[in-house]
């Protein structure tokens, strides 16, 4: 049940693709980014029906200082959202 997020530069633009345990795999475009902020929103991508498939759909990745980061996930379903999870981590210096 472990997931892989890969992103990469796509024609100037950030993307990402995420390697999810429902067994899909979204595919992800920068749609604003900004001090902080950086929003993602699934584009087109083969093998899901956003209509209809469970999947994850969006990802905003908050970065309120330097020692942390707070992932908000989008999930829908049956082209609705239907939840966020929120995963927050903090840097551990030793």
């Amino acid at each position: 049940k472990e997931m892989v997020d890969m992103y990469h530069d796509e024609g100037g633009k950030l993307a990402m693709t995420h390697y999810c345990a429902m067994g899909n795999r979204p595919h992800m475009v920068l749609q604003s980014a900004g001090a902080g902020r950086i929003v993602l929103d699934m584009a087109p991508t083969p093998g899901i029906d956003a209509a209809k498939d469970a999947h994850m759909h969006g990802l905003t990745l908050e970065m309120p200082d330097a020692n942390h980061l707070v992932e908000k996930w989008f999930s829908y379903e049956k082209g609705q959202p239907s939840s966020m999870t929120t995963f927050t981590f903090a840097r551990v210096t030793p």
